[in-house]
């Protein structure tokens, strides 16, 4: 990852050799503080404004690094879907990790919950096998909505990282 002096550097010099940009790259302000960068100044035309937008986002690269720690997997997809489609993206990279402060069997508990709550089904047909971060679910349902309920169920607990979903449906 560049400094922020470095991204700085390279955007005003990506100004300056865009023959689009009609205006003096030392009239458009450059501030680049944590690797977030602000433009400021007055170009002279809404094309002007395109140019040196995409002088930026050359200069940037568009590719965005995801670090951290949360709880549940959909938080980690969340993040991830929140800044996919800005200005500029061209990637993410998803480094956030689901870390949980709960026990195997705290998971399995609330999987076994979420899946009497909400399966049209005997919970007793599908067996949680919870090891680390990863739950496999194993057993028969009914339908292919059960099978996709089950696998929300899993996914929704706190500190799933993995859910492997060998249910079968019964014919």
């Amino acid at each position: 990852m560049k400094s922020d002096a470095m991204l700085r550097s390279d955007i005003v010099a990506e100004l300056n050799f865009d023959p689009a940009i009609t205006v003096n790259a030392t009239d458009i302000g450059v501030i680049v503080k944590d690797g977030v960068v602000t433009l400021s100044g007055h170009p002279a035309s809404h094309s002007q404004k395109h140019a040196i937008e995409r002088a930026v986002q050359r200069a940037e690269g568009g590719w965005i690094t995801l670090r951290g720690g949360v709880e549940c997997a959909y938080q980690r997809r969340a993040a991830e879907v929140a800044v996919r489609h800005l200005l500029g993206v061209k990637g993410v990279t998803n480094l956030v990790e689901v870390k949980s402060r709960f026990t195997a069997i705290d998971v399995e508990r609330k999987i076994s919950d979420a899946l009497k709550r909400q399966a049209d089904r005997e919970a007793r047909h599908i067996e949680v096998l919870v090891e680390g971060a990863q739950v496999t679910l194993r057993g028969t349902v009914r339908s292919w909505a059960e099978r996709r309920a089950a696998q929300g169920a899993a996914w929704s607990a706190p500190g799933v990282a993995k859910v492997v979903n060998n249910l079968l449906v019964e014919a």
